[in-house]
C-alpha cells in the first residue's frame, strides 16, 4: 500500500475512500472475490487504477479497509482486549451486515481466498489484543494462550457465521468460556507447561 488510506481525513479523500468502498461492496454482492478485479473496481468506483493503487495497492487491502470501514460506520469497534464485547459486536456486526454478508458467503466457499485474507487480519488482530492478556502467572509457554485464545474465536467464528450454526451471543460466549477455561482459569494442581 503506497499510502496508509486509514490516515486520510480531507474532503477529497473521503469522497474517493466513499467510492472505492462503495463500488467495491457492490460488486462483493455480485461476484465471487477472486473475480473482482482493480479494473471491475475502479470502473465502478469511476477512478484510475493509478488512484486505486496509491489508495490501496491490491484488492486484498481494499478488502481488509472495507472490513474495518464496516465495523466502524456499525459502532462495533471495539478493542479485542475485552472478549465478551469483541464476541457480542462480532454478532451485531453480522446481524447488522447479514444480507450482503450471506450473499458473499454464498458466493464465495470457506476454502476461498476471501475468507482466508480476512482470517488473517481477524488472527493477525486477534493475536496482538490476547497477547496483552498478562500472561506473567501462566503456566503455559509465552504467546500459547493468546495462540490458543485466537484459535477458538476464529474456530467459533466458522461454526457459527461461516457454517450457519445459529447461536445468539450468550450461547457463543458461553461455549467461549467453556473452551478457554483451561488456560483462563488454571487449577493450582495442573502441572506447570512452561
Amino acid at each position: 500500500m503506497k499510502y496508509d488510506p486509514y490516515s486520510r481525513d480531507g474532503k477529497v479523500s473521503q469522497r474517493t475512500m466513499k467510492a472505492f468502498y462503495e463500488a467495491f461492496t457492490a460488486l462483493l454482492g455480485e461476484k465471487r472475490y477472486d473475480d473482482i478485479g482493480v479494473k471491475d473496481i475502479c470502473d465502478s468506483a469511476d477512478y484510475p487504477r493509478t488512484t486505486f493503487y496509491n489508495y490501496f495497492g491490491t484488492v486484498d487491502n481494499l478488502l481488509i479497509w472495507t472490513f474495518e470501514r464496516i465495523k466502524k460506520l456499525s459502532g462495533l469497534d471495539t478493542p479485542f482486549e475485552d472478549e465478551e464485547a469483541a464476541i457480542r459486536n462480532a454478532c451485531a456486526f453480522y446481524s447488522l451486515n447479514r444480507d450482503l454478508l450471506d450473499k458473499v458467503r454464498e458466493l464465495n466457499g470457506s476454502g476461498s481466498r476471501f475468507y482466508m485474507v480476512l482470517r488473517a487480519h481477524i488472527e493477525k488482530k486477534s493475536e496482538a489484543a490476547f497477547s496483552s492478556i498478562d500472561e506473567a502467572g501462566s503456566r503455559f509457554p509465552k504467546g500459547f494462550t493468546s495462540s490458543f485464545r485466537t484459535d477458538i474465536a476464529l474456530f467459533l467464528i466458522q461454526w457459527v457465521f461461516v457454517n450457519r450454526n445459529e447461536m445468539d451471543a450468550d450461547e457463543i460466549l458461553r461455549c467461549y468460556r467453556a473452551l478457554t477455561a483451561p488456560v483462563s482459569n488454571p487449577q493450582p494442581s495442573e502441572p506447570d507447561m512452561r
